[in-house]
């Protein structure tokens, strides 16, 4: 496996109330600019966490992308754009809160400090921190219709 820290991170278009972006890159810094030309928008970087593996970092995209999949904006085409409100932003941020210096994580791969059972506990650990929606196993579905509809008895 190769070890390259990759980021995931969070970016607001300063144009909107509520539009922020989510994705991943090695240079985040470089990919905002990017963005701009892209979506034609005025994004701020808001939010980084790194992680050892372009494949880490993916998928912890994907996991913040279904966690606020009820909330893709309107305004921007594609899957990474979110209407937010500043409670979701603060648990993206608190998440990247946990995430190492990128520097130091790079140092820390190339210089081999790190052996391979510590990359994966700081991976399960990041992805620890990465909120689930909730969902029912199962619904049972005739006592939701009876519950609404005030009939509700046990057979």
């Amino acid at each position: 496996m190769i070890y390259a820290p990759h980021a995931v991170y969070l970016m607001k278009n300063l144009w909107s109330e509520s539009n922020y972006k989510i994705g991943f890159s090695n240079r985040p810094s470089r990919r905002r600019v990017e963005v701009d030309d892209q979506y034609n928008v005025d994004p701020k970087l808001l939010g980084v966490c790194w992680l050892p593996t372009q494949r880490d970092a993916r998928h912890a995209e994907l996991q913040w992308h279904r966690y606020f999949s009820d909330y893709r904006s309107a305004d921007h085409a594609g899957r990474e754009w979110f209407a937010l409100t500043q409670s979701q932003v603060d648990a993206f941020l608190k998440w990247c809160s946990h995430s190492p210096e990128v520097d130091v994580l790079r140092d820390d791969l190339f210089m081999g400090r790190l052996s391979r059972s510590q990359i994966s506990k700081l991976t399960r650990k990041l992805f620890k921190y990465i909120p689930r929606k909730n969902r029912y196993d199962s619904v049972d579905v005739w006592r939701l219709h009876d519950l609404n509809n005030d009939n509700y008895s046990k057979p």
